[in-house]
């Protein structure tokens, strides 16, 4: 392989038609109802469509306009790690890059995991002979990314084609075969509604995650408007692919407690396809389900590959190979290849546990893509957006695309369950600690461009960072010591049963154990927060960076 050296500046561009982009964004954020079938059958047939439709309209519809909006004026190789510089700095720009690479990192493996599922309904296989196909799949869609964005594109299209004929199908034959409410009954019984939403939440949120994948490639779409237009299409096609295959499903075949992805001898899409083709049905649909799932993770892995390599492009990450792209086709192949690496390392992870891991980091991106729209609102005023687009409404479409999406992240956060919540607490944690490392052991923006972005001599970080760091401590500390409290109101009258036969043993099987760790843990973080503060009015400014970061609204930044 031949490649050369130069970052973000050195990839290709190449115009494309709202419709390719379109494909794109539909492969990554649904590619069919799949999925759907865990939510059937842990939350009940009623409370699953309630929570198709809920979550499209205050999740899906918020955070894509949103994203729309920013992808519109701010369009940039990185997509939410280009807003988050622009707008909050260096240190938040970091935080919001980690999460959206290990979520794109993670989310690749429950593609190729789902894809091999599906296969085992109709073909019978040993462990071994479906790891060997899940490596052929890898392999396949590894060389097809190494092959540019543009055949990436072109496959879309094509696989999106396909599911969206294969559901439409569904749909038909299932309504034609109604036989039962597809609302009876709306959750199992002794199931409350608080503990179904908490079940179906997670995968809700998976569901309609991936729309923004495409704004991290923004960057090699020399047309970046079609990026926001093709946005707005995708989210009713996507609604409409989760709700009217699953409500058929329920009206023709029933037994919703037996719903299940790709599991032998479980009732699903298949069955419901099955009721007008016969076996053939079954063939049929788990082929198309195959693609689908292999769809996703083709345009999950174009746009992850660019997550590591916009940081390490601005000296957050190891500059070393990670820059580097292929002479003919301009692609960051360390990014695919290492993400074709992670996937073979977790694809025998469970499909609904790596959903879960997923979920942690894409709630905290939403959250900070609500701070950037607001601060984008301040500091990019409308008279320079006339040719882009921006959400209406005023203050309450502000609302809609920025509090609500954000307070359904906060809500799910806790709703994931407290291993999941601890999980995530962690992970946050880590995050906070590399960056003082990536900072100083690989200089940040000041290694590009020191007198635009100068280094505090006495802290080694950009001036401010201190502060930043303290707020960021202080934030994790207090969701902690919130967490310690929320979970034994929720979870006190199940959860040291459940915690301790899912573990068995060690600190995730103890509930008590759990909510020690959060309290004490968060305390510590909270006073690590102060003693920052003290520190940082000794030996550091409250700079507001970015002072001097400029984009070139509506357009590439070499283009301004």
């Amino acid at each position: 392989m031949t490649e050369q050296v130069g970052g973000v500046s050195s990839l290709q561009k190449n115009k494309y038609s709202v419709f390719s982009v379109f494909c794109m964004i539909y492969c990554t954020a649904s590619a069919g109802a799949f999925g759907v079938e865990e939510i059937v059958s842990g939350c009940g047939p009623g409370m699953t469509i309630c929570i198709l439709v809920g979550m499209a309209l205050v999740w899906a519809y918020p955070v894509v306009l949103g994203t729309a909006e920013l992808a519109s004026i701010m369009p940039g190789e990185g997509g939410y790690y280009y807003w988050a510089k622009h707008t909050l700095g260096e240190f938040w720009g970091y935080v919001m890059g980690i999460n959206g690479a290990v979520s794109f990192y993670v989310c690749s493996s429950t593609y190729v995991v789902m894809s091999v599922n599906y296969l085992a309904t109709i073909i019978e296989m040993t462990q071994m002979e479906a790891t060997i196909i899940k490596l052929v799949i890898i392999l396949i869609f590894t060389i097809l990314n190494l092959k540019g964005l543009k055949d990436v594109s072109i496959v879309s299209m094509i696989f999106a084609v396909c599911v969206v004929v294969l559901f439409a199908v569904v749909s038909i034959v299932g309504f034609s075969n109604w036989s039962y409410s597809p609302f009876e009954p709306f959750m199992p019984e002794g199931l409350d509604v608080i503990s179904g939403i908490s079940m179906g939440i997670g995968l809700g949120i998976w569901m309609y995650c991936g729309f923004g994948a495409v704004t991290l490639m923004a960057g090699e779409i020399s047309n970046p408007q079609v990026i926001s237009k093709a946005m707005k299409l995708a989210v009713p096609a996507a609604a409409l692919t989760y709700l009217l295959p699953t409500a058929a499903g329920l009206v023709s075949v029933g037994q919703w407690e037996m719903w299940s992805p790709g599991e032998t001898g479980g009732i699903g899409f298949p069955t419901v396809l099955s009721l007008g083709f016969g076996d053939a049905g079954k063939v049929i649909f788990v082929v198309v389900a195959m693609v689908a799932a292999l769809s996703s993770f083709n345009t999950n892995m174009a746009g992850g590959s660019r997550s590591f390599f916009v940081l390490a492009d601005d000296r957050l990450f190891p500059k070393k190979w990670i820059t580097n792209v292929t002479k003919k086709s301009g692609v960051p192949y360390v990014g695919v290849l290492s993400i074709a690496v992670v996937t073979l390392l977790m694809m025998q992870i469970e499909f609904k546990a790596l959903v879960l891991i997923q979920v942690i980091p894409i709630l905290v991106s939403q959250v900070l893509v609500s701070v950037i729209i607001v601060k984008a609102r301040k500091v990019i005023p409308m008279d320079l957006r006339k040719d882009c687009y921006t959400v209406s409404g005023g203050k309450v479409g502000l609302f809609l695309i920025t509090v609500l999406p954000a307070f359904v992240a906060v809500l799910a956060y806790y709703m994931n369950g407290m291993d999941y919540f601890l999980y995530g607490q962690i992970f946050l944690l880590l995050v906070g600690v590399t960056y003082p490392i990536a900072k100083i052991g690989l200089g940040g923006y000041s290694e590009r461009n020191p007198e635009l972005f100068p280094k505090n001599p006495d802290t080694k970080l950009a001036y401010g960072d201190l502060y930043r760091i303290a707020k960021y401590m202080a934030v994790i500390g207090v969701v902690s010591v919130v967490g310690y409290f929320y979970f034994d109101f929720m979870e006190g009258d199940w959860g040291p049963a459940y915690y301790a036969e899912m573990y068995g043993s060690g600190l995730l099987s103890s509930f008590d154990a759990m909510r020690m760790a959060l309290m004490s843990g968060g305390i510590a973080c909270i006073v690590i927060a102060v003693l920052l503060c003290v520190v940082a009015r000794k030996k550091d400014k409250k700079i507001a960076m970015p002072t001097k970061i400029t984009v070139s609204v509506g357009k590439h930044q070499d283009e301004g």
